[in-house]
């Protein structure tokens, strides 16, 4: 199992994420996310968000339904973040 298989595990199973809500939190299509759940490699710069989504969601406290907010509310700070920039693919269109 590759690290990325098991950041993703781990994320589902910590918070209740869909693979298309964690997906958008990296800014990468569901697909993408469903390529590196099945082995396939990842770029740094994603793995690197995985890994911050990951430490950030394993230090979250409260009830399963908590920590599920709390990851929705996270997913949504991440994509604010990245809103304004150029890449975001979720980013809406003029």
């Amino acid at each position: 199992m590759t690290v990325p298989q098991w950041m993703i595990g781990r994320i589902r199973a910590m918070s209740g994420l869909t693979l298309e809500q964690i997906a958008k939190a990296v800014n990468v299509s569901r697909r993408s996310v469903q390529f590196w759940r099945a082995g396939g490699k990842i770029n740094s710069r994603h793995e690197q968000e995985l890994i911050g989504m990951h430490t950030t969601i394993f230090d979250m406290n409260g009830t399963p339904e908590q920590v599920h907010l709390q990851s929705l509310a996270l997913m949504d700070e991440m994509r604010r973040t990245r809103a304004s920039r150029d890449d975001d693919i979720n980013r809406e269109k003029p």
